[in-house]
């Protein structure tokens, strides 16, 4: 009925980005991970003149086995490097699998009288983060195919399924909008507007 939203087209995006070379894989001898090669060649890699030991922190394991190969301050708090995507996306890739879409909907408010839609329609998004121009138009030819060839009211995009916050904690100030687009669960061209990085996606 009118002003019960009702599921119009759902269209699943692509396959989430995940790094194909996963973290790394460590498949050494877990013999004294203190006395390892391994562990003599992370300890030297971590020493970092201008870094001091309080923090810096390590944990190198075996993806197989499970069991730690390497541990420096591992209980330590600390703020996370831009690496840690890497991890994430293994988890993304594990957790989720490989074949996992993030999707984005179109909904429908109001009622189909026709090729007429009497209502609002709604771009629904859910944090893709390759949602393109292209895509738009592939959804809105799903709609036509709906039989739907006018729209009495607005489209409207919604975001709601990320909060409000447009950058993410620990941020540099000049991250924002010169190196990383505003967070949104809807985002269009990567945030590119006529070429430049849109400030409200």
């Amino acid at each position: 009925g009118v002003g019960t939203p009702r599921r119009m087209v759902r269209m699943a995006r692509r396959r989430l980005p995940v790094v194909a070379a996963v973290v790394a894989l460590l498949v050494v001898s877990p013999a004294g991970a203190g006395d390892s090669p391994l562990a003599k060649r992370l300890e030297r890699a971590l020493a970092v003149p201008h870094v001091s030991q309080a923090r810096t922190a390590a944990l190198a394991f075996d993806l197989q086995t499970g069991e730690a190969l390497y541990t420096e301050h591992d209980g330590l708090p600390l703020a996370p490097a831009s690496n840690e995507k890497l991890a994430i996306a293994y988890a993304a890739l594990v957790t989720l699998g490989e074949n996992f879409q993030i999707e984005t909907d179109v909904l429908g408010r109001g009622t189909q009288d026709g090729t007429t839609w009497r209502g609002n329609l709604l771009l629904v998004g859910h944090g893709d983060p390759t949602l393109s121009t292209a895509d738009l138009l592939a959804l809105a030819r799903q709609v036509r195919a709906f039989g739907i060839r006018h729209v009495t009211g607005g489209v409207f995009g919604d975001e709601s399924y990320f909060d409000a916050r447009r950058t993410g904690a620990g941020w540099k100030s000049w991250f924002y909008v010169n190196e990383c687009p505003p967070l949104s669960a809807l985002t269009v061209d990567r945030g590119r507007y006529y070429g430049r990085t849109a400030r409200q996606p």
